[in-house]
């Protein structure tokens, strides 16, 4: 499953899960990007709601955490074969079946990066999980987006400020 990012405030965060949605910043700003695409690695529904498995992009990238699914539109929803069900309590969790030890989802939360490694392992050897060469394609288009605006702003910037600017981005590398 391929999901993008369609907001990255808590105020867009159901009240119930609040409390657990992890911010980032003094704005109430999590950190993940509005636009970019995220590889689902296990979906969990709670009493809170729904939550993806995913990576954020700076606080801890070489984790997993579990963001509220309301900050994501799904674009690609097809799930592992290797998904696995599981309902306990008031909680089910879909899978892969190594995760549905506890101890494998708290050690992969508290950054153990053997309990990730194990789990990565375990969703490469899914020949229908997507892959980070399938995110890549879906993040191509965000990325070109993100290229073009910052064109545009430093062209606005330096118009404000008197100089010349190239007249297409391909004439000037763009960082």
């Amino acid at each position: 499953m391929i999901v993008r990012c369609i907001y990255n405030d808590v105020k867009y965060v159901p009240e119930k899960q609040r409390e657990y949605a992890i911010t980032q910043d003094a704005d109430d700003g999590l950190d993940i990007t509005v636009g970019k695409h995220y590889i689902v690695y296990a979906t969990k529904q709670t009493p809170q709601g729904l939550w993806y498995f995913v990576h954020t992009d700076r606080r801890n990238p070489d984790t997993l955490w579990w963001m509220p699914a309301a900050l994501y539109e799904v674009v690609q929803k097809r799930l592992p074969d290797g998904w696995k069900e599981r309902t306990e309590e008031d909680e089910t969790l879909i899978a892969y079946p190594s995760l549905h030890n506890w101890e494998v989802e708290n050690d992969i939360l508290d950054g153990e990066k053997a309990a990730l490694q194990a789990y990565m392992t375990e969703t490469a050897a899914d020949p229908t999980s997507p892959s980070l060469d399938d995110l890549n394609k879906y993040n191509t288009e965000f990325n070109k987006q993100q290229r073009e605006q910052k064109y545009e702003h430093n062209k606005e910037l330096a118009r404000e400020r008197g100089y010349e600017w190239p007249k297409n981005p391909e004439d000037k590398a763009i960082n």
